[in-house]
């Protein structure tokens, strides 16, 4: 345990240390960051604003008092997160590898894809099932399966598909294990383990019912349709369908991408062909010999499995870097059995694959890009802290913050839609709205629920980026949410932004009354 807690204590503060001030994410990390914002003004998650099930803004909000304030403070928080999830996952590995210092570069290899730190917290759900999972075929006590469905549910906190990934993989785990023993009371057996691993789901959701009383019954609530605003006709549905093409490796890439990201789109595609074939083919295997032989490979497979949804249902490398943790796991078990311990071919196997992860990640990681894209890069201060982005992200960030400090009182109130909630935290305005990304909203309830807080908080400006989502004109705000911008077009005038604004960017001032 100490030497898996001081590897991945280690190996994240220097990717960290690499990566913690390189880009900004102005649309999910933006969301996160304004909702901490939100409740360092006394607001609650779900309650007060749509957010992120609570777990990571509980979590950001309490090591706020360690870390300090701001966007790198978030990342801190969620870098240790990571850490301790890293350290969990690494200590079945430790087993499977049967010596520590295979540790070192699958850790490495963990963390050159988890290149988004705000999104450590799914990534380290995953690492932390797969440990879960493990301790299920090492351990099967009444202890360990109690803990597992508590798990369960506190990985729904973290996201409700988590939660439901981990009890699938881990009830299948149970399930396997139990009837390999072959013993006569089999049945039995099965019954008492699946049944102490629902109790343990069920001590879980205890404290949930009792203590967080209307973000329990929301949360608890997305169980059912999935939405509290209304029921949405099936045009909208499909048009919420934001699911990206699985992009194969025929699939010609960018043309005007440099050539180390034309490789890198050849690379994703293939890992989304080869991830069901590989968990395919372990399940067979581990399903016709022992798990205990191998738990990480098994727990690895039982839990990347169900994650293969998430990586799919929008094909892109950043949702396959949000599922591939237990991929990681479980090749690197692969590559333990298949050289025999032998250090060697270890070294080469974890070489290989490092130079494979480097490879795809490529210009998407905050560490790799700046070096290979050396003249694309500069600093910008934001409320204090130093980043380095991409010199048109700078541009672009710099032009609309000066904009709106000329245009926007320092008391007043600004609309910022629908994808780029990092521009409150740029400005230093506190979002209007009880959503501050708005990738769902399409029906004329939620339109005008969101017309009537502009009217209560008696918004003076709108900043709106009305680009066309996955180029597809219906997804543009103006077609999206025709409510919200006729009830902007009818009560504010349009003011020309600089174009370094973005060419798609919208500023709306609120009519002077005569």
């Amino acid at each position: 345990m100490i030497v898996e807690f001081l590897i991945a204590v280690l190996i994240t503060s220097l990717f960290f240390a690499r990566q913690g001030n390189v880009d900004l994410n102005p649309g999910d990390e933006g969301y996160l960051a304004h909702g901490i914002t939100r409740m360092h003004m006394g607001q609650i998650p779900i309650r007060d604003f749509k957010s992120y099930d609570p777990f990571r803004y509980y979590w950001c909000y309490v090591t706020s008092f360690a870390f300090g304030r701001g966007l790198i403070a978030i990342r801190r928080a969620s870098a240790a997160f990571l850490a301790i999830a890293l350290c969990l996952a690494l200590i079945p590995a430790h087993q499977a590898a049967g010596k520590g210092w295979p540790l070192v570069p699958l850790a490495a290899l963990i963390l050159i894809w988890a290149f988004q730190l705000f999104k450590s917290f799914d990534i380290s759900a995953s690492l932390i099932s797969v440990a879960v999972g493990a301790a299920v075929i090492n351990h099967p006590t009444t202890e360990v399966f109690l803990i597992s469905g508590v798990w369960v549910v506190l990985a729904c906190t973290i996201g409700l598909m988590h939660g439901i990934y981990a009890a699938i993989g881990i009830f299948g785990l149970i399930t396997a294990s139990t009837l390999q023993t072959g013993t006569t009371d089999t049945l039995l057996v099965l019954v008492k383990n699946l049944g102490l691993f629902i109790g343990g789901i069920a001590i879980g959701l205890c404290p949930l019912l009792l203590k967080l009383g209307s973000i329990s019954k929301q949360l608890l609530g997305r169980f059912g349709a999935g939405s509290t605003s209304g029921t949405k006709s099936k045009d909208s549905a499909k048009e919420l369908n934001i699911s990206l093409p699985v992009p194969m490796p025929w699939h010609t890439p960018n043309p005007h991408a440099f050539p180390i990201q034309r490789l890198s789109q050849r690379l994703v595609g293939l890992h989304f062909l080869v991830l069901p074939l590989f968990y395919l083919t372990t399940i067979f295997v581990v399903s016709i010999t022992s798990l205990s032989e191998h738990p990480l490979l098994a727990a690895s497979t039982f839990i990347g499995l169900p994650y293969l949804h998430h990586a799919y249902k929008r094909a892109d490398i950043a949702h396959l870097s949000q599922s591939i943790a237990p991929f990681l796991l479980a090749i690197s078990s692969v590559l333990y059995i298949a050289t025999e311990g032998n250090d060697l071919y270890i070294g080469l196997g974890s070489a290989a694959l490092l130079v494979l992860a480097l490879l795809t990640v490529s210009t998407h990681s905050p560490i790799l890009a700046p070096l290979l894209l050396q003249d694309h890069y500069r600093k910008i201060d934001i409320n204090g802290e130093t980043f380095n982005l991409q010199s048109d992200a700078v541009t672009r960030i710099a032009s609309i913050r000066d904009f709106i400090s000329k245009n926007v009182d320092e008391d007043q109130r600004i609309f910022v839609a629908p994808y780029e909630p990092l521009l409150y935290e740029v400005v230093g305005k506190l979002s209007p709205v009880r959503n501050d990304c708005l990738f769902t909203v399409s029906t004329a309830e939620e339109q005008n629920e969101i017309v009537d807080r502009l009217k209560e908080n008696q918004v003076a400006a709108a900043f709106i980026n009305n680009f066309a989502l996955d180029n597809k004109e219906s997804r543009r705000f103006s077609s999206r949410c025709e409510i919200v911008w006729n009830y902007l077009e009818e009560n504010f005038d349009k003011i020309s932004m600089p174009p370094e604004s973005g060419e798609t960017a919208v500023f709306f001032k609120r009519k002077v009354q005569a």
